[in-house]
């Protein structure tokens, strides 16, 4: 089967992927993703999904605080990576790691995983969400967390507007699919609720992140950012579930609890 772009891209620049986000604006957008994952964790030693978890940032975190994590990706490099990091910290009985495609965990038994995490925008990347969904939904137990990251709508139009790519805002409206590095789609809170209820998720907490940064220029974001950490951190944490804010969050993060049959 031919590598998707995606695929090929992440395997391009794995061995620079970290380094990509150590700036200021990372910083904040991972310590406003931690404290919402964090109102979410199962019991100590529950086994969790980090589905499309690239290099593994998240997974180590997680097997640090007593969790077992089951780490996939669809990039061979991205997971090479995560293996050398993992053995660093002597994590391997913690970390198990599968190239899985997010699209089709037929490997994984439904009813299996006490919580799954879809960071990094592995549902925006897939372009078959309903899809990616409708498996994390699958492979988690009944009363359990989805927590999913994706890339927001709005500040893309704002985008197309800067570039003069007015033409191209319609079919993006529509669709939500750009392209870039490689094809991506981008979606609205309104939408990333429904994409969650209509695969058996009761969206529990929709936020954006960050919000209020994200309208500062971005050639004056990381100065400030940097000078002001803590104080910003605050303020997005204060406004990062406001419903009328929401959507302007570069990235939006869904939490979903699959139902349980009745």
């Amino acid at each position: 089967m031919k590598k998707e772009k995606v695929e090929e891209f992440y395997d391009r620049i794995a061995e620079e992927y970290d380094q990509l986000y150590e700036t200021p604006y990372w910083k904040l957008y991972h310590e406003i993703t931690w404290q919402n994952i964090k109102k979410f964790l199962p019991r100590k030693n529950a086994l969790i999904l980090d589905a499309g978890g690239g290099t593994g940032y998240w997974a180590i975190k997680l097997a640090k605080l007593g969790y077992r994590i089951t780490l996939t990706d669809i990039s061979e490099k991205m997971l090479k990576v995560a293996e050398k990091k993992i053995k660093k910290q002597k994590l391997e009985k913690r970390i198990e790691i599968r190239r899985v495609d997010i699209r089709d965990m037929s490997c994984f038994p439904s009813n299996y995983f006490d919580m799954a995490l879809a960071e990094g925008d592995p549902v925006s990347y897939c372009l078959k969400p309903e899809k990616a969904i409708r498996e994390l939904a699958r492979t988690v137990k009944p009363n359990s967390y989805v927590i999913v990251s994706v890339d927001s709508k709005y500040p893309f139009i704002s985008r197309l507007i800067a570039e003069e790519s007015l033409d191209k805002i319609p079919k993006f409206i529509k669709t939500g699919i750009l392209e870039r590095e490689h094809k991506f789609q981008a979606f609205s809170p309104e939408e990333l609720k429904d994409l969650f209820e209509s695969n058996g998720l009761k969206v529990i907490r929709i936020i954006g992140k960050p919000i209020l940064i994200q309208m500062v220029p971005r050639e004056k974001r990381e100065e400030i950012i940097k000078k002001h950490f803590r104080k910003i951190l605050n303020l997005e944490l204060k406004y990062c579930d406001n419903p009328s804010l929401i959507g302007f969050g570069g990235h939006l993060e869904v939490v979903g609890i699959k139902r349980a049959k009745k």
